[in-house]
């Protein structure tokens, strides 16, 4: 009896695990087993395209189509629920009878830069479950099919980068699930429809560089889920609408390169979230407001090429998440003047060029230590600049040009990238015991007088530089070529240097252009332009150099 007992025990254990595996297996199997017709429509799609990516897609038809890459089953039914053939390159197009309309479960399709050809099939219209459609910057054309209004189930459309024409279907409004809509970088044309304020649960719309006309519709301002709103470079006209200023939620508002005119709606200092705020190359004409701190979290600020006028906006400035402003291209005046500003300040980018700005250089501009790159240049400014300028241990960037400052230049300054100063009246250097960094220097129509800056001869990376309409005087000293290796442009014009034109060019393989016109250079061309292959422009007119026509730089042209 016990020897019966135990035998039984034994069975009983190989049978519960025998029972399990089987459980595990046909578990198994249910999850990684693809429906025929699914696996032969995918078969069919990737066959509707002769070339691949020099490879078929890679799928083996004796292996289940669920594990293939980029398609995804639903674990419980085997049905196809989504297909990611992103940066495949299909080199075809979408046909209307495609065996991808076949997928009936499909959720999810994402086709994104495919270089597909030809127009969307408005029998996509009939894949009723889809969520996501991504056909970013592929080649398609023609129009939006209307049919995409069917997709009620839609969350999020990108037809971006494309060459789509026609115009946007209202159709689209019906997409009441819709959170991201993507259409710019097309060819669109029309007006925005109005339907599109229908969708309440929108967070992203995106309709730039297309060719919209009209005005921008007020039913926008419904969109209160809005966090991002871009609208630039299209032919819209008139006015901002003041129900825009509904949109609590939003973060990014982009309509630059417009025909907007007229003045900001009031309704605007209730976007307190805005992050990204751009309204360039418009034909916006009014003042700002006075209290400009009501949006705590700018970060981007974008006013350039419009009319704006009135005094400088100080309390935009009181905003410490601000990065980045530009006010270039408007009517502004008065003095340029920052109150109460912290030296934590995040400010990193400040354009305020092509205004009507005067007065000196403020020194509260030099609190903003993060500050990279300073334009306010084409001006009327006035004086010295500030020895303060040193603070700015970021900055890279500094155009003064355009204006009537005087004065020594700072020793400090040659540490930056760029530096331009042309077109006032300073008339000296400070000496600098700085590394000397600049890769671009543009100093010309000063009163600059004397021998040639020595500063300039430890530019070893300098790859622009115009010292012309000054007054220097002396040689041109054998230095230069220091810089021979990196300079491309050299503009010594309009000035008083005298002696020689020393042959420093063995050295020189980038230049491409050299202008010594209007002093009183002597003696001969200098043979080692022989070595300039990529030279373009010499303009050596007004000198007194006495030399047969160099034929030799025919070569050049040869070589070009």
């Amino acid at each position: 009896m016990m020897i019966r007992s135990h035998c039984f025990y034994w069975i009983s254990v190989v049978i519960i695990i025998f029972s399990s595996l089987l459980v595990q297996t046909l578990a198994s199997t249910s999850l990684h087993l693809c429906h025929q017709d699914q696996r032969d429509a995918l078969l069919e799609f990737r066959d509707e395209f002769p070339i691949y990516d020099s490879k078929p897609i890679p799928w083996n038809k004796s292996s289940d189509c669920c594990s293939w890459k980029g398609v995804t089953c639903n674990v419980k039914s085997g049905q196809v629920i989504s297909l990611d053939l992103s940066s495949t390159v299909l080199l075809g197009s979408l046909k209307t009878n495609s065996s991808l309309f076949k997928l009936q479960h499909l959720s999810q399709l994402d086709l994104m830069n495919c270089n597909l050809h030809g127009e969307i099939p408005s029998s996509l219209g009939n894949l009723s479950r889809l969520t996501l459609v991504n056909l970013f910057f592929n080649n398609l054309v023609g129009e939006i099919p209307a049919s995409i209004g069917n997709l009620n189930q839609l969350r999020s459309l990108n037809l971006m980068a494309n060459d789509l024409t026609g115009e946007i279907p209202s159709s689209l409004g019906n997409l009441s699930r819709l959170i991201n809509l993507e259409l710019s970088s097309n060819s669109l044309v029309g007006e925005i429809p109005t339907s599109i304020g229908n969708l309440n649960q929108l967070r992203n719309l995106s309709l730039g560089s297309n060719g919209l006309v009209g005005e921008i519709p007020s039913s926008l301002g419904n969109l209160s889920s809005l966090l991002h709103l871009r609208l630039f470079n299209n032919h819209l006209v008139g006015e901002v609408p003041a129900s825009i200023g509904n949109l609590n939620e939003l973060r990014v508002m982009s309509f630059e390169n417009n025909s907007l005119s007229g003045s900001l709606p009031i309704s605007l200092a209730n976007l307190t979230k805005l992050s990204e705020f751009s309204l360039s190359s418009n034909n916006f004409t009014s003042t700002f407001p006075l209290d400009m701190s009501r949006f705590p979290n700018l970060e981007y600020f974008d006013v350039s090429q419009n009319s704006f006028s009135g005094s400088f906006p100080k309390s935009l400035f009181l905003i410490p998440s601000l990065q980045d402003v530009y006010l270039a291209g408007n009517q502004f005046t008065g003095t340029i003047e920052f109150s109460n500003t912290s030296s934590y300040a995040k400010l990193q980018t400040l354009i305020l060029a092509h205004n009507k700005f005067d007065g000196p250089i403020p020194e509260s501009v030099f609190k903003f230590l993060n500050l990279e790159e300073l334009d306010i240049s084409h001006n009327n400014l006035t004086g010295p600049i500030p020895r303060s300028i040193s603070n700015l241990v970021n900055l890279l960037h500094l155009d003064l040009s355009n204006n009537k400052l005087d004065g020594e230049v700072p020793g400090c300054l040659w540490s930056l990238d760029t530096l331009t100063l042309s077109h006032n009246f300073f008339t000296s250097f400070e000496n600098s015991s700085q590394e000397a960094l600049i890769g671009e220097l543009d100093l010309n129509s000063n009163s600059f007088h004397g021998p040639f800056p020595y500063m300039i001869c430890k530019l070893e990376w300098l790859g622009f530089l115009d010292l012309s309409n000054n007054l220097f005087n002396g040689s041109i000293p054998p230095c230069i070529k220091n810089f021979s290796g990196s300079i491309k442009e050299l503009i010594l014009g309009n000035n008083n240097f005298s002696g020689t034109f020393p042959d420093i060019f063995s050295g020189v393989t980038k230049i491409v252009s050299l202008d010594i016109s209007q002093n009183q250079l002597e003696g001969k061309f200098p043979k080692s332009f022989i070595n300039c292959n990529d030279l373009e422009l010499v303009n050596a007119e007004s000198n007194k150099i006495k030399d047969m026509f160099p034929s030799w730089l025919g070569s050049l042209l040869l070589m070009s």
